[in-house]
């Protein structure tokens, strides 16, 4: 796993990446971006296996079930409460609105 030094510098940034290396661990990831992507199914490996992974890390630091009872907050103070970053909050929205939608 390498991160990136200036994570240090912002813990919830750090906290969100830490997730995403584990989240790689327990979705069995595939491909190893390190490797290269030599053909278009190697690029779609890593992407699928990148949003696998992005998406164990967010259903981990945000609980559906918190999630769900506070979703009417803004973004910012959904991010503040998880201590996550934007992103990961406009991803769970995401995720709520499409599954929704199904």
């Amino acid at each position: 796993m390498l991160l990136n030094t200036n994570l240090k510098l912002d813990p919830i940034k750090l906290l969100c990446s830490l997730a995403e290396e584990v989240g790689h661990h327990f979705t069995e990831a595939k491909s190893n971006i390190l490797t290269g992507t030599e053909s278009l199914a190697d690029l779609l490996n890593v992407s699928i296996d990148e949003l696998k992974a992005k998406i164990w890390a967010i259903n981990f630091l945000i609980p559906e079930n918190e999630f769900l009872e506070l979703q009417t907050l803004e973004d910012v103070e959904l991010a503040n409460h998880f201590q996550v970053t934007l992103d990961f909050v406009r991803l769970r929205r995401q995720s709520f609105n499409i599954l929704k939608h199904a």
